[in-house]
């Protein structure tokens, strides 16, 4: 279920695998999204890390949401480990 580590941020944005024995959770970010404080934004993340373990869900961030992974490029370089705990995930598309 886990895979091997990512060794920089710009590999975790690249990471787009999607594993069938595994399940997602992911949140909307809102702070993170419209300029929440910096607290705010750590809280979305974290709290996303803490409910992900306890529901046995790996937390992800969606792909095509630039703002939140920007926001997470720059908590990275207070909390260098924070990109780690997420997978980036494209949406998937339904035709």
């Amino acid at each position: 279920m886990h895979s091997a580590p990512i060794t920089s941020f710009q590999s975790a944005i690249k990471r787009t695998i999607l594993d069938d024995d595994c399940k997602y959770l992911g949140l909307p970010f809102t702070a993170a999204t419209y300029g929440g404080g910096t607290g705010n934004q750590l809280f979305e993340f974290i709290s996303l890390i803490g409910i992900a373990r306890t529901l046995n869900r790996i937390p992800y961030v969606n792909a095509t949401s630039s703002a939140t992974i920007e926001k997470l490029y720059q908590l990275s370089k207070s909390f260098p480990n924070l990109p780690y705990q997420f997978r980036i995930l494209f949406p998937e598309v339904f035709i």
